[in-house]
């Protein structure tokens, strides 16, 4: 009787228990697509609510988003980094990829979310942009010089 008990109360156990695995879903491009289609969402508060709801696919995440609205594809990229912070370099890039035409906003929105320089240039070769146009200059030098004359070097006497 004791041994039914037991595997009894093992087996109710380990059905309510759920996998992670099994919570967390994937979707597919085209179901994505279907998505954002059909959403009455802005752009930005969509790709907060589908990088909360498949927080493994933000990079599909932002380039669909993206791709359906070109045209917000800097508050897009708030969004998702305030979404999703650990994940910046990949939103900064899939952004890139989406939206080349929009890759000097996105420099902004990611400077502006103190993003380092060398994140967005990495992330602006992985999208195929060129670097070169988007990198800040680096701190080569003092920007103005005043014009000081230089010291003279004092005279010395040999005795």
């Amino acid at each position: 009787m004791k041994l039914k008990a037991l595997a009894l109360s093992a087996a109710l156990g380990l059905s309510v228990v759920t996998s992670p695995v099994t919570l967390a879903q994937e979707i597919s491009a085209s179901q994505l697509a279907e998505v954002i289609a059909s959403s009455n969402l802005s752009a930005e508060e969509l790709v907060a609510q589908l990088i909360a709801q498949y927080p493994e696919m933000v990079a599909s995440v932002v380039e669909a988003v993206v791709k359906a609205n070109p045209e917000a594809a800097a508050d897009v990229v708030s969004a998702a980094i305030k979404a999703a912070p650990a994940s910046a370099d990949v939103v900064v890039s899939s952004a890139m990829a989406a939206a080349p035409s929009a890759t000097a906003e996105v420099v902004q929105v990611a400077q502006a979310a103190n993003i380092s320089n060398e994140i967005i240039t990495a992330a602006a070769i992985q999208a195929g942009a060129d670097p070169t146009q988007i990198a800040q200059a680096t701190a080569a030098g003092i920007p103005s010089i005043p014009d000081v004359p230089a010291p003279q070097p004092r005279a010395v006497s040999g005795s």
